[in-house]
């Protein structure tokens, strides 16, 4: 895998064993980025990086010795400082091109794994309104949390979905309220029972929100 060739390089380049690469939120970043000068300095024992005024300086000289390193040019097409003290790396384009070849031989099992295998994970979300159409924030924690199940099962663990329906509480009374007030007759087809319970909702809102 490149993220570990590349943490492997810096092990060999710094000394240090921990070395966390991640993901920048920003594409103007690069496609990996570690903190590690910065996580060296803030160490109540400095040690071998005492010589260097700050994070930065201690990116850069890290930087100068990846930059020696030939397996790693291989894969990377910049590495930069940014910052404080990040460093950040771009990927080579036949890296990317690999890897976009993997996607499409695989499919569906792109990305897979075992490192959660024998984890039993119950993941709470999505919880529908039985008397209310949903808006666009009730959808997006639906895809959201279906979103999470399905990477945390591609990971291997067994997910347990826990979805409860809305039908107890004060948008119920609101919707039964305005219901027996209209004494509106119920329709047969489901579409139109939902129209309905829809419709008695915004009166009983509006009529409580008016008494309040």
């Amino acid at each position: 895998m490149v993220k570990d060739e590349i943490a492997q390089v810096i092990q060999r380049a710094t000394g240090e064993e921990n070395i966390h690469l991640q993901i920048p939120e920003i594409d103007e970043y690069g496609d990996y980025s570690t903190n590690l000068a910065l996580q060296l300095f803030s160490k109540p024992q400095k040690g071998k990086v005492s010589k260097f005024k700050n994070p930065r300086e201690l990116a850069e000289e890290i930087v100068k010795k990846l930059s020696k390193d030939k397996k790693l040019l291989k894969i990377v097409s910049k590495i930069e400082v940014a910052g404080p003290g990040f460093i950040n790396f771009w990927l080579a384009t036949f890296v990317l091109i690999t890897e976009l070849k993997e996607v499409f031989s695989k499919g569906d099992d792109y990305g897979k794994s075992d490192i959660l295998k024998g984890k039993r994970i119950m993941v709470e979300y999505g919880q529908p309104n039985t008397h209310k159409l949903p808006h666009i924030g009730h959808l997006f924690s639906y895809i959201y949390g279906e979103s999470l199940v399905r990477l945390l099962q591609a990971s291997g663990a067994q997910v347990f979905r826990a979805n409860y329906q809305g039908d107890v509480g004060p948008h119920v009374a609101k919707c039964l309220w305005a219901l027996l007030k209209e004494k509106s007759d119920v329709p047969a087809d489901l579409s139109e029972k939902t129209d309905l319970l829809q419709k008695m909702y915004q009166l009983g809102s509006n009529a409580y929100e008016k008494l309040r």
